[in-house]
């Protein structure tokens, strides 16, 4: 079974806050209170707070909170390709994603395909491309 859990700084939030997301053999519970980016936008769950302040999510507020791109460019990406600095990314700290270092510091953005492409930050060269 894989598991996503990462933690994540929200650039989109008044006050930015790292993104973790729990997990179980079952996954995240159905519990929680939902919250808003901004009024009337797209509902997140929230958990509570890490003792570091990060806010607790579940892994589908990746996809809501992260820079993403609509417009596909025509050029398919994969394990290695090289993304340009000025394609915006978010910084995310990886817990348990398989293929990642644990704890390792990654950066992600959501491509036009809605998939969540990790980057090592140093080289820009993807390392992992999330469903």
């Amino acid at each position: 079974m894989i598991a996503l859990v990462s933690a994540v700084l929200l650039p989109a939030l008044a006050q930015a806050q790292p993104l973790q997301v729990p997990v179980s053999p079952s996954g995240p519970s159905d519990a929680g209170n939902v919250v808003y980016v901004e009024p009337g936008g797209v509902p997140i769950r929230q958990f509570g707070y890490t003792s570091n302040s990060w806010m607790i999510t579940d892994p589908p507020s990746l996809k809501v909170l992260g820079p993403s791109y609509e417009q596909p460019s025509g050029i398919r990406i994969g394990r290695g390709s090289y993304i340009p600095d000025w394609i915006d990314t978010a910084p995310v700290q990886n817990i348990s994603v398989g293929g990642l270092q644990p704890d390792g510091y990654y950066t992600y953005f959501i491509s036009p395909d809605r998939r969540t492409v990790v980057l090592d930050p140093a080289s820009r060269r993807v390392v992992r491309v999330l469903r």
